[in-house]
Formats: C-alpha cells, sequence, structure tokens
C-alpha cells in the first residue's frame, strides 16, 4: 500500500473536483450569460431601428436604382447609391462577394472580402466564446465531449482542419463560428482558417 499521500486516489479525486469547480466558477454563469445574450439582442435592434429611422433621404433619380439587378448596369447603379449610403454591410458575406465584385477591382475585392469575412466570423467566435459558451455547456455537455473529443485529433494540424471545414460543405459557416470557441479552437487557427478558407 503506498504511504504518501498526495499519491493516493482520495487526493487525486479531490484535486480534480477542485479544478472542475474552480473552471465553472472562473466563467459566466447561465443565468448572467442569457442576461447578457438577451441585452445585447435588445441593444443591437435598437441601434438598427435608430439608423433605420435616421437614414438620409434618397432623390427622386437614386430611387429608380433601388431595384433588384437584372444586369450589370443594374448592379453598377445600386453600388454608386450605396457607396454613398452605406458604411458597413448588413446583409450576408455573399452580396458582400457580388456588390464587391461590382465595385472595385477584384484584388481589392478579394482582399476586402476574405478580411472582413474572417473578422466578422471573429466577432462571432468572441461573442459567443463570452455568452453561448457557459448556455452550450450547462445544457449539451455530452454532444460537447464528443466533439472536443474530435478536434483533439487534429489539434497538430487545427488550421488546416478549420481551412477544410470552411470549403467543405459539410457544417454551415455559422455552426463553425459558434462551436468553435465552446470546442476551445483557438483564435489564431479559427481567423486564419475563415480568411483562407
Amino acid at each position: 500500500m503506498d504511504t504518501n499521500y498526495k499519491e493516493t486516489e482520495p487526493y487525486r479525486m479531490k484535486v480534480k473536483q477542485k479544478t472542475i469547480k474552480e473552471g465553472v466558477e472562473g466563467e459566466m454563469g447561465v443565468k448572467k450569460a442569457l442576461v447578457c445574450l438577451i441585452s445585447i439582442f435588445l441593444l443591437s435592434s435598437c441601434a438598427l431601428a435608430y439608423v433605420y429611422m435616421n437614414f438620409p433621404h434618397l432623390e427622386e433619380k437614386e430611387y429608380e436604382h433601388m431595384k433588384l439587378p437584372s444586369h450589370i448596369e443594374d448592379a453598377k447603379n445600386i453600388g454608386r447609391v450605396l457607396s454613398r449610403l452605406q458604411t458597413f454591410a448588413i446583409p450576408g458575406s455573399i452580396f458582400l462577394s457580388i456588390l464587391s465584385g461590382f465595385l472595385f477591382r477584384w484584388e481589392v475585392a478579394l482582399f476586402l472580402i476574405c478580411v472582413c469575412s474572417a473578422t466578422g466570423a471573429t466577432f462571432c467566435y468572441l461573442l459567443f466564446y463570452l455568452v453561448g459558451r457557459p448556455l452550450v455547456t450547462k445544457y449539451f455537455p455530452t454532444r460537447i465531449k464528443l466533439w472536443q473529443e474530435k478536434i483533439d485529433k487534429h489539434k497538430d494540424n487545427l488550421l488546416f482542419y478549420v481551412i477544410f471545414l470552411r470549403i467543405t460543405p459539410f457544417l454551415p459557416n455559422w455552426f463553425i463560428n459558434i462551436s468553435s470557441p465552446v470546442l476551445n479552437v483557438s483564435l489564431r487557427p479559427f481567423w486564419l482558417g475563415t480568411l483562407i478558407g
């Protein structure tokens, strides 16, 4: 029988329980995360309503161009109107990609699309890291463990794994954005993988 106290099983269990407890106490609680998430949603809704109420007025000839484009001239005219009005992209990245292709040279458009997509996905990652992680950890612990084992298999080449997930149509991009912080994918390979993928 081992006489060293620190090597006994009860001591190991105490240390393990203490470590788990410290990890849970160090993160944001579920109720606090839910309140924070609802607050962010309400603040964002108020900000969008404020922006909508204070839109600049369009001239009569500008209203003519605000329609779904059917050919390249229509898209260019919309681009001229929006370049004066728009400061950030509200629609998804696919619309930003199409519009950037019409407005800029291909090199500038490609760079702009990649950086904006990677940065937007990073903001989603950070928001979910702060607010969504405690919620998902509480309500889906078995699924997280299963996915964490898959991520751990690719720890050495995580950047290439993120690029693979971004390129292939297996998982939607929004799912990759919100699951990465829960599965302990670090920010650097996430951003670079999104930029390249």
